[in-house]
């Protein structure tokens, strides 16, 4: 049926395909439409609504409405930190999107201060050469750049760059 698990899933999927697609008119109604759905069906701190809070924030902050975004990122950074741990995967994630947002709303040094903070924590269980870790120092690179401290931000982005360039084969696609 319409609103079990498995369709609203599938749903989900194809919204984000519409998404990443660039057909906005399409998706963010279904991403409000889910998250609406999966709040009232299991609540609106279930793992699946908060994934689907987190789909809609993105498909906000893609179409400029940023501090939407900033809105639903806090809510679902908070229900996900406190269900998983700060140093969650799905937490670091989501505290990204929310720093990515931040930037976009004229907040570059918290977004800083985030980044930082998950390359902290990344640090700690990740080897430096790690995709994830030179991810997230990529993302901290890019808002020092944002929040004026571009000699730090380009520093940090050719350490980067020189570590990619290290562990990738010379003929990565």
């Amino acid at each position: 049926g319409p609103d079990h698990r498995d369709t609203l899933a599938v749903r989900h999927s194809l919204a984000g395909a519409l998404h990443d697609d660039g057909q906005y008119s399409e998706s963010v109604p279904m991403f409000v439409d889910l998250h609406r759905r999966h709040v009232v069906l299991f609540a609106a701190t279930d793992t699946d609504t908060l994934k689907v809070a987190n789909s809609l924030a993105l498909a906000y902050r893609d179409t400029g409405r940023h501090d939407e975004a900033v809105k639903l990122l806090t809510v679902v950074h908070a229900e996900t930190h406190r269900l998983r741990g700060e140093k969650d995967p799905a937490t670091l994630t989501v505290l990204g999107n929310l720093a990515t947002a931040e930037a976009l709303t004229g907040q570059p040094q918290q977004a800083v201060k985030r980044h930082q903070s998950i390359v902290d924590i990344r640090s700690e269980t990740l080897t430096p050469l790690d995709p994830q870790l030179l991810s997230a120092r990529k993302d901290l690179a890019i808002v020092l750049g944002k929040a004026g401290r571009m000699a730090e931000g380009l520093k940090e982005m050719k350490e980067v760059h020189q570590a990619v360039e290290r562990t990738l084969p010379p003929h990565h696609p």
